[in-house]
This record gives C-alpha cells, structure tokens and sequence, in this order.
C-alpha cells in the first residue's frame, strides 16, 4: 500500500474534484451576478412599457389599414386610459355597417380598445387617418394634415407617426 502512495504522489496525479478556492470563486461572482443583474429581470415595468409602445404601434397600423379598406376615416386616441381606434367622420361611415366594421367585426364591431398598464405613462394624443391613410389632427387646426411628424410618450420610450405617409415606429 504504501509504494502504491507513493507512486501516485511521483506522478503528479491528484484525486478528481475543485479546490476550496475555486468553489469560493464561483460563489463570489454567483453573489455578484445575482446582486446586480438579477433585478432587472424581475421589474415589470420596463416589459410592460415595451410591451404597450409594441402594441400602440400595431393598433395604429391597423387603424390606417382598416381606414384603407373601409374608406371611412379611423381615429386613434391616446390618453392616460389607454390607447382607443374608432370610427370618425361623416355620418354614411357610421351608419353603414358593410364600410364601417371591415376589420372591426373581431372585436364585436365596437373600438379597439387597448387599457395602459398601471406602471406605464403616456402623452395625450388624438389623431385620425383619412380614407387614403394620410394622418390629419384632431387637437388644433382640426383635420388638417400633419405637417410635422406627431410623437408619443410612452413612458421612457417615444413613438413617431410621420406626416403624409403615417409611418408609425419607435425613436
């Protein structure tokens, strides 16, 4: 037994495992990492701020669809209740249901209407595309075109519906 030790401690050759101070290592930035960067996978409200500018964006887009393929003129207002898509304009719109719910009829053929998350803020704003998908204010000099690219707060984020053409993206 004893050559057999002796032999192994010759070689160089030790038992399989980690030393006290690689396992300590590993717990040091374990901790480190867990300390800084495990918060912000928790917080909430940076995913719901992303989660409502991605969804104001494609309600936006959709109302500029739907006043394409209607011909009636599709609002959208953003308030501190949400973000609301409605019909807007002359009255044959409202009072034809083939022009006026294309689109709408997944939604019971009411507005689309999209609740703002507690943690999120937005700024107020009220605009409408026209039957051909140009964007025209609602605030102000009332239904004129938007000459200058109109945008929204969403939190720390910014959408920005661009003029004439309606183009609606984030900054």
């Amino acid at each position: 037994m004893r050559q057999a030790q002796s032999l192994n401690t010759m070689s160089g050759s030790r038992a399989p495992g980690f030393t006290l101070v690689e396992l300590v290592s590993v717990i040091v930035v374990l901790g480190i990492i867990s300390a800084f960067i495990a918060p912000r996978f928790f917080q909430r409200d940076a995913f719901e701020e992303m989660g409502f500018a991605a969804q104001a964006i494609s309600a936006i887009h959709y109302a500029q669809k739907l006043a394409l393929a209607s011909g009636c003129d599709m609002r959208v207002a953003i308030s501190a209740s949400g973000l609301r898509v409605d019909r807007f304009g002359s009255a044959d719109c409202r009072a034809n249901p083939a022009a006026a719910l294309i689109g709408m009829r997944r939604f019971g053929g009411g507005s689309l209407a999209l609740s703002l998350p507690a943690s999120v803020s937005v700024s107020n704003a009220s605009f409408y595309f026209d039957k051909i998908g140009r964007p025209h204010a609602v605030a102000g000099s009332f239904g004129a075109l938007l000459t200058t690219p109109l945008d929204i707060a969403v939190g720390s984020r910014s959408l920005r519906v661009e003029p004439e053409t309606g183009y609606t993206h984030t900054l």
